[in-house]
């Protein structure tokens, strides 16, 4: 309990499988600046683990799993997160960075409070893909770009509940804070 501890970096980024077997990680901390998550950059597959009343305090690109994600993110259940983020950050993934990046399956409930670019889901979709997702909570952010499943997204959405209240200067939704250039097929809201 009550441990921190960072499975990969971007000097080394996780490029296997890691399979949690849906065992629970319980008051999981993660803290640091840039690039931090469990994985801090994800080249690899993360899988079937749930996360009980994590701690994640960063800067830029944190995330509970991954502060980076450059492949997949699958069957994840994250409950009673407790995040303060600056930017391009998320309560499960930070960054979702290429066209090889998906985030599927994923459950997650908390707050997380930031600046810039934050999602209770993920901070930023950039070319990344995102299926079959549940996010419950609060964002509040004291600039632009909030949003219950992301603050910003550039890709596919795709089947995703978003339930809670966003807050924020500019650019705020309930599903996506901005969305530049990318699509939303299935969505259900519910909050302020």
């Amino acid at each position: 309990n009550n441990k921190q501890l960072m499975l990969s970096n971007t000097t080394v980024p996780f490029t296997g499988v890691f399979d949690g077997q849906d065992h629970k990680l319980e008051n999981l901390r993660v803290e640091g600046v840039n690039y931090i998550g469990l994985f801090g950059q994800n080249d690899g597959t993360i899988k079937n683990l749930e996360i009980e009343e994590p701690y994640l305090k960063g800067n830029r690109y944190a995330g509970t799993v991954v502060g980076y994600n450059n492949k997949t993110v699958k069957n994840i259940r994250i409950t009673d997160l407790t995040a303060l983020v600056d930017t391009e950050s998320g309560g499960v993934v930070g960054y979702n960075n290429s066209y090889n990046s998906a985030i599927i399956g994923v459950w997650v409930s908390g707050n997380i409070i930031g600046s810039n670019t934050v999602g209770l889901l993920v901070g930023r979709n950039q070319l990344g893909g995102i299926s079959t997702v549940v996010a419950e909570g609060n964002v509040t952010i004291t600039g632009n770009k909030a949003g219950i499943i992301c603050g910003y997204n550039n890709n596919t959405i795709d089947k995703v509940v978003a339930k809670g209240n966003v807050t924020g200067d500019r650019h705020v939704g309930g599903i996506v804070g901005w969305e530049n250039s990318g699509l939303i097929k299935a969505a259900y809201i519910n909050g302020s």
